[in-house]
């Protein structure tokens, strides 16, 4: 993201940023609420100080109708203090998340900061991820989706304390899964759509590679 879209790094979970150092300088503010670290093999790096951990509830949240009407410079303003609900969403989780009738925009950084503390409150005090997938360990005060930066797409499978539950596409590209009041073992597991069946696929074409041999092989000896 650019520099400038400071609220869509804290929405993002970014912790650090890396900068060439030959095009930055130490005490440079390249992104408000970045602050320089240390610098290494060429790159300063800056620590986030608005981070909010994977995996966090929001208190409130707009239609996607809501989302599109407002200019695309303002909507990462927005995303960082309203999750994004498609209308049958809104329906289903609209007794456990307030309707935000009027979004916020034009946020100063004082009140981007609040936010991004809201945010950060109710996220996960556990976050683990491996080559199959992530773990979040949440403890929640009430009823809530519980979001993920991660983009929505085929292939995930979520649970909530093992059961499997399903997985919302919300703010137009992540996902969300809903999880009660107290503590959760949320885990999601990736599998590459397909992967399964192409493996059967080309099981079996060997299997008639082999075939096809030793019947060729038997006529030949013919």
């Amino acid at each position: 993201p650019e520099y400038d879209l400071y609220e869509l790094r804290a929405l993002l979970s970014v912790k650090y940023l890396y900068a060439d150092a030959n095009e930055a300088t130490e005490d440079s503010v390249l992104c408000e609420g970045f602050k320089y670290l240390t610098t290494e093999n060429g790159y300063h790096i800056y620590e986030n100080r608005n981070y909010i951990p994977m995996g966090f509830t929001f208190d409130s949240y707009i239609t996607e109708d809501q989302y599109y009407e407002i200019f695309e410079a303002q909507r990462s303003e927005v995303l960082i203090s309203s999750i994004v609900l498609n209308e049958s969403q809104a329906k289903l989780y609209g007794p456990y998340i307030k309707h935000e009738n009027n979004p916020l925009i034009n946020l100063s950084y004082d009140e981007f900061r609040q936010a991004a503390r809201d945010r950060s409150s109710s996220a996960s005090y556990r976050f683990e991820y491996d080559h199959k997938g992530f773990t979040s360990k949440i403890y929640l005060l009430e009823d809530n989706l519980v979001f993920f930066s991660v983009p929505y797409e085929d292939g995930w499978t979520a649970y909530v304390n093992g059961k499997e539950t399903v997985i919302e596409k919300v703010d137009v590209g992540f996902m969300a899964v809903f999880a009660e009041k107290g503590i959760n073992e949320i885990v999601f597991v990736y599998n590459t759509p397909g992967l399964k069946l192409g493996a059967v696929i080309s099981a079996l074409s060997v299997i008639g590679l082999i075939a096809y041999m030793i019947f060729f092989r038997i006529e030949q000896r013919r």
